[in-house]
C-alpha cells in the first residue's frame, strides 16, 4: 500500500470542517463547525493509516459529512 499521511487524507477530503486525529490504536475524524455549533466525530478502527486506501478514508469522511448535513439540514 501507499505511504499515506494524515495531511494527504485531509487535503483529499477538502472540507474546512473535517480533521483527522490519532487515538490510542485508532484514528478519528472530527467535524467542527463553530458557526453552526456542530461538533461530531467518527472513529475509524485501524492502527495505521495505510490499512485503508485514500478512497476508503474519503468515503468514511463523506459518510460523516452526510450524517451531519442530514442531522442539521445543512
Amino acid at each position: 500500500m501507499n505511504n499515506l499521511r494524515r495531511a494527504t487524507i485531509v487535503n483529499a477530503i477538502n472540507n474546512p470542517h473535517i480533521n483527522l486525529y490519532k487515538g490510542e490504536g485508532y484514528w478519528y475524524f472530527v467535524y467542527d463547525d463553530p458557526v453552526h455549533c456542530i461538533y461530531h466525530t467518527r472513529s475509524v478502527y485501524v492502527y495505521r493509516l495505510n490499512e485503508l486506501t485514500l478512497e476508503q478514508w474519503c468515503e468514511s469522511a463523506d459518510e460523516l459529512i452526510f450524517d451531519v448535513k442530514d442531522d442539521y439540514s445543512l
